[in-house]
């Protein structure tokens, strides 16, 4: 709806002839929920979806994604088609939820986003020796587990060293059953930061962890890259617009990365000028039943990106006349 009113207000200031055309996109599947791939829409606009990768996806029920979008009337083979969309844009503006806490620590309504965090998601699977629980003694055992669970406190070491996040998601064992040393376990590693240098030193360090610990538990490991997406730096020109717009709608200017991924990073990396707009979340948290924002907030968030819109605008239209200033 937000986006909707401001469209309103340029109609009728302009009377139905803004400086430049404005439209609104509405992305398909951002989350990835059901099949596991993030960003769908934006990365088929953006010409970066991995089309053997997403041929091969399927649900929890074996429904493959191209026949879901089938059953919906989407073409899958067709979908970087809607690329087009994109080619004579000139700026996209996305104001979303921060989805954490520093907004809410700060005590601040608004921020203005540098980027978007880049990511290496891999697995580790370490691999012992299943062996009885009970008549296997500790000091003859090759124990994947321990291991593996060295790395959940590394991981930690890992961003004192260098910032950004990282996040062990799953662990799985096998056999699984009480009455066995662990034989094989897979850790699933979530690394992200703004500095793509940083970064690789994060992944690094992850593998270097794996072998170290691997070696002193007798085990082996093994790793594979689940996803990766470089950092995606905001444009300056648009962030400084953002940051007048929070400062015209009544908010202390705050400028924060973005760790969740969003639509605007394959805008941004399919080379269109790109910034986000944070409003603060209650409670620090997303995806959660207690996700909410106050309706101060929303509603100053949209005078500030309906400010941020217009300036953009004039930007645009003065780039294209040549004017300056």
């Amino acid at each position: 709806m937000r986006r909707v009113e401001i469209l309103r207000r340029i109609n009728a200031q302009y009377h139905g002839r803004p400086p430049v055309t404005v439209r609104v996109v509405d992305w398909a599947d951002e989350e990835g929920a059901r099949f596991g791939k993030s960003l769908f829409g934006s990365s088929a606009c953006a010409g970066s979806l991995d089309m053997d990768e997403a041929r091969g996806l399927r649900d929890k029920a074996g429904v493959a994604l191209p026949e879901a979008l089938k059953n919906v009337g989407v073409d899958f083979e067709r979908v970087k088609e809607s690329g087009k969309e994109l080619k004579n844009a000139a700026a996209y503006l996305e104001l979303h939820i921060e989805q954490g806490p520093v907004l809410l620590d700060l005590g601040l309504p608004l921020g203005t986003v540098l980027g978007t965090f880049g990511v290496e998601r891999h697995a580790f699977t370490f691999h012992g020796q299943a062996a009885h629980s009970g008549s296997t003694p500790m000091n003859r055992r090759k124990d994947a587990f321990l291991a593996a669970a060295k790395m959940g406190a590394e991981i930690y070491r890992i961003t004192d060293r260098h910032g950004g996040v990282c996040t062990i998601g799953s662990c799985t064992t096998r056999p699984g059953i009480v009455t066995s040393v662990v034989e094989e376990c897979r850790i699933t590693l979530d690394q992200r930061h703004l500095d793509g240098a940083a970064l690789a030193r994060m992944w690094a360090d992850a593998q270097a962890a794996a072998q170290r610990f691997a070696q002193e538990g007798g085990v082996t490991v093994t790793h594979e890259r689940l996803w990766h997406i470089e950092p995606r730096p905001f444009h300056p020109a648009l962030m400084d617009f953002c940051d007048e717009a929070i400062a015209e709608a009544g908010a202390p200017k705050k400028r924060l990365p973005s760790g969740p991924l969003h639509d605007a990073a394959e805008t941004c990396g399919a080379g269109v000028p790109t910034v986000m707009m944070f409003v603060q979340s209650l409670h620090g948290i997303s995806h959660n039943k207690i996700e909410d924002t106050k309706e101060e907030h929303l509603e100053q968030a949209v005078v500030a990106f309906d400010r941020l819109a217009e300036k953009t605008m004039h930007w645009i239209a003065r780039a294209k006349t040549g004017a300056t200033g």
